[in-house]
């Protein structure tokens, strides 16, 4: 269920379930229907919910009857009531959540016996722990392996340290590595100069350490080819201290013009090492970035890793460089060169795998261009 995209479930996936005996626990939960009109289910409804969110994410599974926690048969719920309930999820999980959830994703599954299985998928939350207030009432909810359980007063502080150490474990993550490559302690020689870095890190990178089957990204090719370094026609790859590494190769050259790093906790580090010279923001750069992170989006999906992801984009050593809008009918009269040595954009979150890869970084190209006086990316 985790490694594969939620709208390619199908029918045999689910009665795989039953077939392998997969228990309800910390990433699943069965449901034979649910009313989420009636407050005594909502409130049920909401703490599945919010366990699922507050621990390792998972799937809630309407239209499986259960008995002792194992699947046993798959009957579904008329179709006619999936659009309705879908909304009233929605409604129930934006109402009674704190802080608000976002990236619940719900997939109507049609059954050969003319009913329908809805598959909910909560990812794990960056912004946990999430407390369910209803009817007066607020709890929180997490899951171990027998199913979810209300935190007492210690795990519920200790779930709020945990989220604020997660958070200074990635911007940690990026400002060491911004500074390794500074210095041009790159993980492949390469040239100095101005350098693109694409880092893309799934949240869950800082609690499961080793994540990532390394030998497995080795040996498939629908993995490691959505990993090629940005703008190369040739390349190598080979593991390292700090996991596996593809490198682009050019004949006659000992060093590298660009290289992807994929960490054992499943972050990914992707640069461009060409001297910048000139215009990095020219419509030469922006589509290999946008081809970058739209091969590496369907390896995060077909590698297992899933959303919430991070997106942090940067240019290092563009001091005095300068965008130039190749429109003429586009052209800023307030444009100016950069004024930084380094331009570090924002953090983009991406809750859910599917989303275009020019949507996910219009805000960090245009961050970019406005370090040149102009009001956004002008493509």
């Amino acid at each position: 269920m985790d490694n594969k995209p939620l709208a390619e479930i199908t029918e045999s996936d689910l009665q795989e379930l039953i077939a392998n005996e997969v228990a309800e626990g910390r990433a699943i939960d069965y449901k034979r229907e649910t009313n989420c009109t009636q407050d005594a289910e909502k409130k049920e409804f909401l703490a599945d919910i919010s366990s699922f969110a507050n621990t390792l994410g998972g799937h809630v599974i309407i239209g499986m009857e259960e008995q002792n926690a194992l699947p046993t048969n798959l009957v579904g719920i008329p179709k006619a009531t999936t659009d309705q309930l879908i909304l009233q999820i929605e409604g129930i999980i934006r109402d009674g959540l704190d802080p608000r959830l976002v990236g619940v994703q719900s997939q109507v599954v049609d059954l050969s016996n003319g009913n329908a299985a809805l598959v909910v998928r909560i990812p794990k939350s960056f912004a946990a722990p999430h407390m369910v207030f209803f009817k007066r009432t607020s709890r929180f909810y997490a899951r171990t392996s027998r199913g979810k359980y209300q935190l007492d007063a210690g795990e519920i502080r200790q779930a709020f340290l945990l989220s604020d150490t997660l958070t200074k474990n990635i911007e940690d993550f990026r400002l060491n590595r911004l500074a390794a490559l500074k210095a041009n302690e790159t993980l492949y020689p390469m040239p100095e100069g101005g350098k693109i870095v694409l880092h893309v890190i799934p949240v869950g990178a800082f609690t499961a350490p080793d994540a990532v089957d390394l030998s497995k990204i080795d040996a498939t090719d629908d993995l490691w080819k959505n990993l090629l370094p940005m703008a190369s026609s040739g390349w190598d790859r080979r593991y390292n201290l700090e996991g596996w590494l593809m490198h682009a190769v050019t004949r006659g050259q000992v060093e590298s013009k660009s290289y992807t790093q994929v960490f054992r906790n499943g972050c990914v580090e992707m640069v461009e090492g060409r001297k910048i010279t000139g215009s990095p923001y020219e419509a030469f750069w922006e589509p290999n970035i946008i081809e970058a992170l739209d091969k590496l989006l369907v390896f995060f999906s077909t590698a297992g890793l899933q959303p919430p992801l991070i997106v942090m984009l940067s240019f290092l050593g563009v001091g005095q460089c300068e965008a130039r809008d190749m429109n003429p009918l586009r052209r800023v009269e307030s444009a100016h060169p950069v004024e930084r040595e380094d331009i570090v954009c924002d953090p983009l979150w991406i809750q859910e795998i599917g989303k275009s890869a020019t949507d996910i970084l219009r805000p960090a190209f245009d961050r970019a261009w406005n370090a040149c006086g102009y009001p956004k990316f002008p493509y």
